[in-house]
């Protein structure tokens, strides 16, 4: 019997009287909580092992194998949103952008509150030429966190994009006011 098991047991025998026939009828029902425990331990250990093992090749710009781990982990915990973000950036880094905006928008059913999620499928779609789409994600994004100034600096370039200045402007001095210390703040500052 397992460490864990034989701790259990034991400390569950000091709470019932000794000859209880109920103890007799707990052994099995103790193993096999037990055993259930330590597969979900392993589980849980297994997926973070794989998540970090995708982080590490996508550091290291092995974005094949890390879509390889990531894709692992959505097997093996097919809700998870992390599991779905990464592997749409992975393969965002190698110019799969439909690919990856389909990985963000899964992660985004899971978690719609997922703000990266939006950031990243809005970088995405910006690569593919959908200004508007972009948009619309970074406005969800800022919804949700209002406080994001990469969202707003971004938004703010795809405003001017569309020749919407006064929109531009309005992001920027926005980003800038929230810490924004990219080279559009402090144009930003000096020019609208």
């Amino acid at each position: 019997m397992p460490r864990a098991t034989t701790a259990f047991a034991a400390a569950l025998s000091l709470l019932i009287p000794i000859g209880c026939p109920f103890l007799v009828g707990l052994a099995p029902v103790v193993g096999i909580t037990a055993g259930l425990l330590s597969t979900q331990t392993a589980y849980a250990q297994s997926t973070m092992e794989i998540y970090e093992s995708g982080q590490e090749k996508f550091n290291k710009k092995d974005y094949q194998g890390a879509i390889l781990d990531y894709s692992r982990l959505i097997e093996l915990a097919p809700q998870s949103r992390s599991g779905y973000f990464a592997r749409g950036m992975s393969k965002e880094s190698l110019g799969k952008y439909k690919s990856a905006i389909n990985d963000y928008t899964k992660a985004l059913k899971i978690d719609p509150s997922f703000v990266a999620a939006y950031v990243g499928r809005s970088q995405a779609k910006m690569k593919l030429g959908n200004t508007n789409g972009s948009i619309k994600d970074l406005d969800a994004a800022i919804e949700l966190d209002s406080k994001n100034a990469f969202a707003y600096r971004v938004r703010g370039i795809l405003k001017e994009k569309l020749t919407d200045r006064k929109g531009a402007c309005a992001d920027w001095l926005k980003a800038a006011e929230l810490g924004d210390k990219s080279p559009f703040a402090e144009w930003a500052k000096k020019q609208c």
